[in-house]
């Protein structure tokens, strides 16, 4: 069983498979989310075979890099290239085949492809962490905010602690 931080780190790993976020599947492994964790739907699917299913390309590469198995079969025996050749994700499942053979590949950008949005939930959040509003501080983590994403000061505070210096009780809660 995970503990209430290693669900939130590892929520964040599938949703940066499902928006192409290299920087946020990056934070994500970096705090100890797993490669090879299912996520609990019926069909099983481990990171890899979600970013297959959303087409992210980038993050793909960024899992393979960091370990994930090519081979891997979901609940429903498919390896993340059945997934993405199913969907019709062509870019991701032409990467996958080239990864799979031994290919070295480049992909052009960052594929952080929800970076401007991303950036309005985290500002959204700390908000929400100065004034106690739990159903904004809702609407920012699901509109993309990181829980574990420090503010820009120069003590990087964390939302969790800036709701803290504000006393903002049910937003600590919600976090």
């Amino acid at each position: 069983m995970l503990s209430s931080r290693q669900q939130k780190t590892q929520i964040s790993l599938y949703r940066a498979c499902k928006n192409n976020s290299v920087l946020r599947a990056k934070s994500a492994l970096d705090q100890g989310a797993s490669i090879d964790l299912p996520d609990g739907t019926a069909g099983q699917n481990m990171p890899i075979h979600i970013a297959a299913m959303f087409g992210a390309s980038h993050t793909i590469q960024l899992l393979f890099e960091r370990g994930a198995d090519l081979h891997a079969k979901n609940q429903r025996g498919r390896t993340a290239l059945d997934v993405a050749r199913r969907i019709g994700e062509k870019e991701a499942a032409a990467l996958l085949e080239t990864l799979a053979e031994g290919g070295r590949v480049h992909l052009e950008g960052s594929g952080d492809d929800d970076d401007d949005d991303n950036e309005q939930a985290q500002l959204s959040l700390f908000d929400a962490c100065r004034s106690n509003e739990p159903l904004l501080a809702t609407d920012a983590i699901l509109g993309g905010a990181d829980v574990d994403a420090a503010d820009g000061s120069t003590a990087s505070n964390r939302p969790l602690h800036v709701a803290a210096v504000y006393g903002a009780c049910e937003v600590i809660e919600l976090l």
